[in-house]
């Protein structure tokens, strides 16, 4: 492990000034801290309907689960980082910050950190799920690392604690790997229980092919997204108030014809629509900071 370590490092602070600054956000807390990036396809499924059941389907909860176990593994992999790792990329790093080339720490520890996963995962029996396991620690040691930088930090502090997070991702991350893999089953049965469960009731949001939230959690996560401008919250919100208007006039116009109509009657869309939808009217209240 620490001989692909030592090789990263020089791939490491090599890509770190050429990564333009882009779009891109750590694990979101509202959507069960999974990574979403800002060009992912997300599209909700409402509960009830047998597109949303079909999507809970064996191999979309490689990111869910990934995530998730990289949290229980935490606490038993904690080896230190090779100084070597951390001190050249620093250095070759701070090279670039004094050209004016900005460093941003997530957004270049992340993308570099990643940059070994294929070779790391190229051997696995599950490369996919070794994969998502690789990219889960590397998204949950540069989220933890970069958060500790204050709002006004300098060039040269996103640096270290860029470097930071993906030397400590490379150095525990045999650790991660093996950790992850031992709870992987029980974890899958257990995010499809979810996904399932939540097509049955609220409904369920997946990203780019991934189950992320269902259920009770979909509010929060729909409004967290609709803050750093992914589509589908707008789509959702948009499709929410719609559903309530609806369900407000028809129920106007039967409480002005003194209740002999039902609102079946009236509206017999929005009322299947407000059905679907009635776990979801919270997200009209918008404002849920995403981190």
């Amino acid at each position: 492990m620490m001989d692909w370590m030592k090789a990263s490092a020089p791939a490491l602070v090599v890509g770190l000034g050429m990564l333009a600054p882009a779009a891109a956000w750590a694990g979101i807390p509202e959507c069960n801290n999974i990574r979403i990036e800002a060009g992912a396809n997300c599209r909700l499924e409402l509960g009830g309907s047998g597109e949303c059941q079909g999507s809970c389907r064996a191999g979309v909860y490689e990111k869910a689960c990934a995530t998730k176990q990289f949290e229980y593994c935490t606490e038993t992999c904690t080896l230190d980082p090779e100084p070597e790792c951390t001190d050249e990329c620093t250095e070759q790093c701070a090279e670039q910050c004094e050209v004016g080339i900005e460093v941003v720490c997530h957004n270049n520890c992340f993308p570099e950190c990643v940059g070994d996963c294929t070779l790391t995962c190229e051997g696995a029996d599950d490369s996919i799920q070794c994969r998502a396991q690789c990219e889960a620690t590397c998204d949950g040691e540069c989220d933890h690392q970069c958060a500790q930088l204050p709002v006004d930090a300098s060039c040269y502090s996103h640096c270290l604690e860029c470097c930071g997070g993906s030397c400590n991702a490379a150095a525990n991350m045999d650790c991660q790997l093996t950790c992850q893999t031992e709870t992987w089953e029980d974890c899958e049965y257990e995010v499809q229980a979810q996904c399932e469960g939540s097509c049955d009731i609220e409904g369920a949001l997946f990203c780019d092919g991934q189950f992320i939230v269902g259920g009770e959690e979909l509010t929060a996560c729909a409004n967290a997204l609709a803050t750093i401008g992914i589509e589908i919250a707008e789509d959702v919100i948009n499709a929410v108030d719609d559903a309530k208007q609806d369900w407000d006039q028809a129920e106007r116009e039967r409480k002005a014809r003194g209740g002999l109509c039902s609102v079946q009657d009236e509206a017999p869309a929005a009322w299947a629509t407000g059905l679907l939808l009635l776990g979801l009217l919270g997200l009209r209240r918008r404002r849920v900071h995403a981190r």
